[in-house]
């Protein structure tokens, strides 16, 4: 009996001496560090259960089209790459005319009257004379000397009137550009008989004029316009300075704009001579 209080006593001592071990600081500091990991690991996962069937029901088809803005709670969607330098616009292709011949349709359709040249102007040179062309207006298609295949719109208007207008007293190739681009009628059989008339080698050679007699488009206004008809006043700065003045008459007919003779073959309604630019638009560098 004597022995059994004996080693029960030493098994209390040696217990004491264990819970006096498990007392010493540096065991609690570390089961402090154990419990404040536990803790954040449980709370890691149930964040991670909570928040994935949201995500999922936000998109349950795994769908990369884009998503909700900021404003409205969702996700701002990566913008896409853009080729051109901050605050630079990138004009749209040039749409082509199809194979059947017809002319294609244009993005922008713009119904007023331009008071500043068109946007996304280019000039081209042709037999000596500056022409423009425009990404968003027209021509579409250019073969030979006929460009068509214009906006209907007032600056495809103004486009065709100045490309037709300066392209037919100089192109060799005119009768293709006076039977597509010229309307049907008295006048144009009286510009078709003045031209076979004109003395060269062949009815069909023009002679590009020559450097003295070059002219500049320098301006334009609108005298009228309606989506079947435009009047338009060319203003040209002659080699020696000299502003002039024309008034053209373009038609909307089988998808184009075309120009309007009048009945003695001439292209224009009114010529006059300009003191000043005053009352148009200018040009520019053209």
């Amino acid at each position: 009996m004597f022995g059994r209080r004996r080693g029960e006593r030493a098994t209390d001592g040696a217990w004491r001496a264990d819970r006096g071990s498990l007392a010493q600081p540096g065991f609690i500091g570390a089961a402090l560090v154990l419990v404040i990991v536990l803790v954040f690991a449980v709370l890691l996962i149930v964040d991670v259960t909570t928040t994935a069937p949201r995500a999922a029901a936000a998109d349950p088809a795994g769908s990369s089209g884009p998503v909700a803005g900021a404003g409205d709670g969702g996700t701002s969607p990566t913008p896409p790459p853009n080729p051109a330098a901050p605050g630079v616009t990138v004009p749209p292709p040039r749409p082509a005319a199809s194979s059947d011949g017809s002319c294609p349709a244009f993005q922008d359709s713009p119904t007023a009257q331009p008071t500043k040249v068109p946007s996304h102007i280019e000039w081209v040179d042709y037999r000596g004379l500056m022409v423009p062309l425009s990404r968003m207006a027209g021509p579409a298609e250019r073969v030979g000397s006929v460009a068509r295949c214009f906006a209907p719109t007032p600056a495809g208007a103004l486009l065709a009137a100045a490309n037709i207008v300066i392209r037919h007293p100089v192109a060799p190739d005119w009768r293709s550009l006076v039977e597509r681009q010229v309307v049907p009628g008295p006048g144009r059989d009286a510009y078709v008989r003045l031209r076979e008339q004109q003395p060269g080698p062949t009815v069909d050679s023009v002679v590009p004029p020559a450097a003295d007699r070059l002219a500049r488009l320098a301006g334009f206004r609108f005298v009228s316009y309606s989506p079947q008809s435009a009047a338009v006043a060319l203003l040209f700065r002659m080699s020696n300075g000299e502003l002039r003045a024309s008034v053209h008459t373009v038609l909307w007919a089988e998808g184009d704009w075309k120009l309007q003779m009048r009945d003695d073959g001439s292209d224009a309604f009114m010529e006059q001579i300009a003191t000043g630019p005053e009352g148009y638009v200018e040009w520019g560098d053209a």
